[in-house]
């Protein structure tokens, strides 16, 4: 007597379904990843309207001391801060007379930062281990990359 097999086997399940869970786990990997870039995108764009509105503020006071108070400038910062943490704070922003500078941690990389300065630049940083005011306040260059960064116009990576 022949046995009609309708259906599939323990076997053919199992595989599928081991096939599933290894693409359902690659897309989850993938969308993080693409949601911490967006967040960066985020953090960029806010530093970058921090930059020029530093730039109001430096024209309009003749100075950029107390830039780093400044409620729309702050406010600003903060919006960077919350879009990698969700806290505000994060950021750092020291200026004096002549110069300022901030960064924001990128969520991307626990080592790395965006920073802008006075000097109109943008740029990806190591992030700094002290206040931005007690190491330079340009934007510093990370070891190893002296010859970048300098002179204006913005670097992405």
């Amino acid at each position: 007597m022949k046995r009609n097999q309708s259906g599939f086997s323990l076997l053919e399940l199992l595989t599928v379904i081991a096939i599933i869970g290894i693409l359902a786990t690659i897309v989850l990997v993938s969308l993080a990843s693409s949601k911490y870039r967006a967040t960066d995108a985020t953090i960029k764009g806010e530093l970058k309207n921090a930059r020029l509105q530093a730039e109001v503020y430096g024209q309009e006071k003749g100075t950029f001391t107390g830039v780093c108070d400044d409620a729309d400038f702050a406010a600003l910062l903060n919006g960077a801060s919350q879009a990698y943490n969700k806290t505000p704070n994060a950021d750092i922003c020291g200026a004096d007379g002549t110069a300022w500078a901030a960064y924001v941690p990128l969520k991307s990389s626990s080592s790395k930062a965006w920073c802008v300065d006075s000097n109109e630049i943008e740029k990806e940083i190591t992030k700094l281990s002290c206040p931005i005011t007690d190491c330079n306040l340009p934007c510093p260059t990370p070891p190893g990359d002296e010859g970048g960064g300098g002179g204006g116009g913005t670097e992405d990576s």
